[in-house]
């Protein structure tokens, strides 16, 4: 009914009338792994892999975006505080180049910021455990469906992908480098238990198997500015060029137009003048490499000096435009590429967006620590490398992975406003000593109370009297102050030391 449909576009969504002034969107809806299906995936991946190669912007980005998300300090929670210690111990000498990648050149952190980079670049990328505790990344386009010949009958891969009717992965197919570097060929089938495959997966868990990375929103645009800037720069570097064109306008005089030009001394055989060949003129020569010259020109030759503006300021804007709108890709913002794009509190606020956005990368990233932590702990305790307290299961060695946290921005302001936090029952001083990646709380008053038990001997063994230093935040001393013990037990301010 005409009635109705009037109605409908009245009342109805603009977003489905596209009117012919915006690009029309398929009412079709695939699933992920359908829409990278093929050479699509790897189209993605060579992208953005040339990107971060040769663009500075993007690969910025990156580095950016691992600063604030891959770095990681291991922490034993169990009940038994030497066994704390030992497993700490433990952690730091497994987490050499050696004990950690198949091939000897990452340690610990410098591995998982390796798995963060290339999950950002090329949407997900595998980690095999090995039998001897160490681990081997897997790059994305090595995990692929098999040959035809190794897939078994009922089964069904997708993308590299063998996994139940639930979406939970089974088996992983993976493939090894042709000797010649290009190319792959298939290697192995590899359990799901052996193998965690780290990506950006924003669908459930039947829509995709394999992960898609947040900043191919982006590659158009950088892959544009980039562009842009090329030809910017060769456009500034002929400006910087002194270039000329020579213009010759000579006219031929009324003997030449009459008897031809005496010069010529091969005539034509018919012996007509207008048959006879024609003398080009050699092409001037001129070299400004020895500096300013002075230029003898025939009748009739100018000079036009060749240049070109540099970018205009539109261009230097809509840059700028598209360079912030790149950075949201991974929620970063402006003022980390422009220091002086705002002031003190705006950096601070945009900080603090950030700071929370990351919240949810660095879970990622501590679920596989935790996988990686459980399988090295588990292969530790089989080889003997370390053994559990008495009455202790593996479930009862209890760790953290605690992010790195920023420093502050204003010691003075940040910190007192952090006290006032804690005295007001707002927030704990563990939490704040969390955040502020300043260690483990209970390790840094360990620390404490041997500076001061120190400071204590070495007085009463130089000055006869024990030297108490204060680190009450509260109160009379200020920061740096030394406070001096007399032998009556009178408190008096020394110097600030």
């Amino acid at each position: 009914m005409k009635w109705l449909d009037s109605i409908t576009k009245k009342f109805g969504w603009d977003a489905l009338e596209p009117k012919g002034r915006r690009k029309s969107v398929l009412s079709t809806i695939t699933t992920v792994d359908k829409s990278l299906s093929g050479k699509k995936r790897n189209q993605l991946a060579a992208n953005s892999t040339d990107l971060v190669q040769n663009f500075s912007v993007f690969a910025w980005m990156i580095r950016r975006h691992l600063d604030y998300v891959s770095k990681f300090r291991f922490q034993a929670k169990t009940v038994d505080k030497a066994f704390n210690v030992e497993l700490e111990k433990w952690m730091e000498k497994i987490s050499r180049p050696d004990y950690m990648d198949v091939s000897g050149r990452f340690g610990r952190e410098k591995f998982f910021r390796h798995i963060e980079a290339r999950r950002c670049i090329d949407g997900d990328v595998g980690i095999l455990f090995l039998r001897d505790g160490r681990c081997q990344s897997i790059q994305q386009d090595l995990i692929s469906d098999p040959a035809e010949d190794d897939v078994l009958d009922g089964e069904q891969w997708v993308a590299g992908v063998r996994s139940n009717g639930f979406g939970r992965p089974l088996e992983y197919s993976l493939h090894k480098r042709n000797p010649t570097g290009s190319g792959s060929v298939f290697s192995k089938r590899v359990n799901a238990r052996n193998l965690y495959l780290y990506g950006f997966f924003d669908k459930a868990s039947t829509e995709q198997k394999r992960g898609v990375s947040p900043v191919v929103a982006s590659l158009n645009p950088l892959r544009d500015l980039y562009e842009n800037f090329d030809y910017s720069l060769i456009k500034s570097k002929v400006s910087q060029l002194f270039l000329m064109a020579i213009m010759r306008e000579a006219e031929a005089s009324p003997m030449e137009e009459m008897f031809g030009d005496p010069n010529n001394t091969n005539p034509s055989e018919s012996g007509h003048l207008e048959d006879c060949p024609v003398k080009e003129q050699e092409p001037r020569k001129i070299d400004l490499s020895n500096g300013p010259s002075v230029l003898d020109l025939d009748v009739g030759e100018k000079i036009d000096v060749i240049e070109s503006k540099n970018p205009s300021n539109e261009l230097q804007t809509f840059s700028r435009l598209m360079i912030m709108v790149s950075l949201k890709a991974l929620d970063i913002p402006y003022s980390f590429f422009d220091e002086s794009h705002t002031n003190y509190s705006g950096s601070r606020g945009s900080w603090l967006q950030y700071d929370r956005s990351c919240m949810d990368k660095r879970d990622d990233q501590i679920e596989l620590r935790r996988r990686w932590t459980i399988f090295r702990l588990t292969q530790g305790i089989l080889d003997g490398e370390i053994t559990l307290p008495s009455g202790f299961t593996i479930e009862d060695a209890l760790f953290e992975w605690v992010p790195i946290g920023t420093p502050w921005f204003d010691n003075s302001k940040e910190i007192k406003g952090d006290l006032s936090a804690i005295a007001s029952g707002l927030d704990s001083p563990i939490r704040i000593t969390k955040e502020r990646g300043r260690g483990d709380i209970f390790q840094n008053i360990n620390e404490l109370a041997e500076v001061m038990k120190h400071a204590e001997d070495v007085g009463k063994q130089v000055l006869g009297r024990p030297i108490i230093l204060s680190f009450d935040p509260v109160g009379a001393p200020e920061p740096n102050t030394v406070v001096e013990v007399d032998n009556d037990d009178t408190e008096t301010d020394a110097d600030s030391t």
